[in-house]
Parts: C-alpha cells; structure tokens; sequence
C-alpha cells in the first residue's frame, strides 16, 4: 500500500508542479484529473492487485509526461520541479479514514453529473478533487502530525464540498421532478431542515449522514429518469 500510494503521489506531484504554474494560461487539464480520480479509486482504495495497479499507475504517469512535454515544449521550460519527498503513510492512513466516507459518496456524485449531458458541472467537482489531492500531497513537507491533520481536514472538506455540491446540482436540475413526487418533496424539506440545524457544526457523522440523503435523492431523480 505505501509503494503504491507513493507512486501515485510523485506523479501527481509532478503534475501538480506544471499545472499550478500554466493552468491560468492554458486552463485546466480536466481530462487528466479525471485519470487521477479514476486511478485512486480503482487502485488505491479499491482491492486490486499490486500488479494491476502498478500498470495503471505507468499508465498514468505516461499521460502526465506527455503534458510536462507539451507544456515545455510551448514555454521552453528548463525547470525539473521539486524532487519528490515520500509521504508517511503509516502517519496520514488513520487521518485518511474518514475521508472514505465522502469519497465514496463524491464518487457517485462525479457519476451522476457524467449522466448529465445538458451539464458541465462535473469539472467544478474535478477542481475541488485536484484541492484534494493537493493537500495529500502537503503532508509529505509537514514537520508534526498537527499540521498533516490540517492538510488532510482541508483536503477532506474539499471532497465533502465536491460530493454535496454535485448532489445539489443534480436536484437543481430536475425540480420538476421532485415537484412531481410527493416521497421527493418530504426527502428534499427534511434534509434541507437538517442541513440548517448542522451549519457551522464539525461531526464528520452528521455531514456524511446529509451527504447519505442527498446522494439518495440523486440516485432517485436517477432511477425515474430511466423509466421516463
């Protein structure tokens, strides 16, 4: 797990240097996050085999190389980036336990938007998936578990914003829906009610289970679109 987690971040590590510098010139590389997100699903959280996973990861490092090229190939960039320095990953793994839960549901979100052809709402979430990241990848610099516990709430809450906000876009777009369904209609009052009394509060528990109702009522909205 460390080897393959490592090598997942020394890649992003490299995008990440390139994209930080020329992205506000050349905009953002959205179809290379998405190869992040979809490499970190299926092969660090998930249970493949080390071997497969590695193959994904050369795989991604390849189209990663390919954008450092083009990039220096435009601006006759000379500049290797940082070295990379190995992340702990015995120290951030428990952290990182609570980010599961919104992982997994930012996931879904990601792929309900996907199914939204008349909506581009899915690259705001692929933004806030490259924050996330970005902050993993802080806490190979930090000095003391205070600071990698910061760097990892921050990344976590750039996830949650990412899972809630996708969720939302999706009930945004099918009001007629929900304005349709009296079962909706009572879902959509009783968690936006709780939503309210939440705000401001810091419960992991409480955020995923807000989360849990909203992907719900994604995943109707969903389910009656393919029957119409």
């Amino acid at each position: 797990m460390e080897q393959l987690y490592n090598k997942f971040l020394e890649i992003y590590s490299k995008f990440y240097t390139y994209d930080l510098k020329y992205s506000l010139l050349i905009g953002r590389e959205y179809e290379l996050i998405y190869n992040f997100l979809i490499v970190y699903n299926s092969s660090i959280l998930s249970e493949k085999s080390m071997s497969d996973s590695f193959e994904d990861l050369n795989k991604l490092e390849e189209l990663v190389n390919d954008y450092i090229d083009k990039l220096k190939n435009i601006f006759e960039d000379e500049d290797e980036g940082q070295e990379f320095v190995k992340v702990d990953t015995i120290r951030i793994s428990n952290i990182l336990k609570d980010s599961e839960c919104v992982w997994e549901h930012m996931f879904k979100s990601y792929n309900f938007l996907t199914k939204f052809t008349q909506c581009n709402y899915h690259k705001v979430l692929l933004i806030e998936i490259n924050n996330f990241f970005s902050h993993i990848l802080a806490t190979s610099q930090d000095k003391d578990t205070q600071d990698t516990k910061s760097n990892i709430k921050r990344g976590v809450a750039h996830l949650y914003r990412a899972a809630l906000d996708g969720c939302k876009e999706i009930i945004k777009t099918s009001s007629n829906i929900i304005c349709a369904n009296s079962s909706l209609k009572v879902s959509f009052l009783k968690v936006r009610t709780q939503e309210s009394l939440f705000l401001g509060q810091k419960s992991t528990a409480d955020k995923c289970d807000i989360l849990k109702q909203y992907d719900n009522m994604a995943n109707t909205i969903l389910t009656l679109l393919k029957r119409a």
